[in-house]
């Protein structure tokens, strides 16, 4: 030390040795902060990976439910024609709507007042 103190060299030694200890940590603090926000990122990506990987799915069974639907609501003729359709991936072939059910006017229908 150059300079004379009033206070015990061992104390200064002792507040040098710390604030040296603070200073030469920093690197490997500011490091492992790094690290941790690259491995939450990560994790984030992997999790909407996955949910993208269900939506897919989702919508893959979905369209398998309506075209199998879309099978069963044709005659057995049309139905052998729109599975060689489909399978030599064309499009569905339109189908005809059902006529809709009327309800009759009658006692039962009518309302009570």
């Amino acid at each position: 030390m150059a300079d004379e103190t009033d206070v015990n060299a061992q104390i200064t030694d002792a507040v040098t040795q710390a604030n040296l200890l603070v200073s030469g940590s920093a690197p490997a603090h500011a490091a492992g902060a790094n690290l941790q926000s690259l491995a939450h990122s990560l994790g984030l990506s992997f999790q909407n990976t996955v949910s993208a990987q269900q939506q897919n799915t989702l919508q893959g069974f979905s369209g398998t439910v309506l075209e199998t639907w879309h099978l069963l609501a044709l005659g057995a003729a049309q139905s052998g024609a729109a599975a060689s359709s489909l399978g030599r991936g064309g499009p569905m072939p339109s189908l005809p709507r059902a006529p809709r059910r009327t309800r009759s006017v009658g006692r039962r229908s009518a309302r009570r007042l």
